[in-house]
């Protein structure tokens, strides 16, 4: 079964970006990025859910067959964290 964490982790790696450069085409912090690809890490907002598709090049309804597929008990949290604009 593929998670959410390492079906983003690994298109991110596929397209050839590193996680600070996925971070910053998300506008959000790269330790955010990071907490989204550990194994029991944080889950995308639903906002967030677009952009990363977008982003990974996959359809909404390919990354949400993947969220549907990941367990909620090893991935209950969700946070939604943008960086603040100056």
């Amino acid at each position: 079964m593929t998670s959410i964490h390492a079906f983003i982790r690994h298109r991110r790696q596929v397209l050839g970006l590193d996680q600070q450069q996925f971070a910053d085409a998300l506008d959000v912090p790269r330790n955010i990025v990071e907490a989204w690809e550990k194994t029991r890490g944080l889950v995308p907002s639903r906002i967030e859910q677009r952009r990363i598709a977008d982003l990974l090049q996959v359809s909404m309804g390919e990354l949400m067959a993947v969220l549907a597929l990941t367990n909620d008990r090893a991935c209950p949290r969700t946070l939604s964290i943008r960086r603040p604009r100056f």
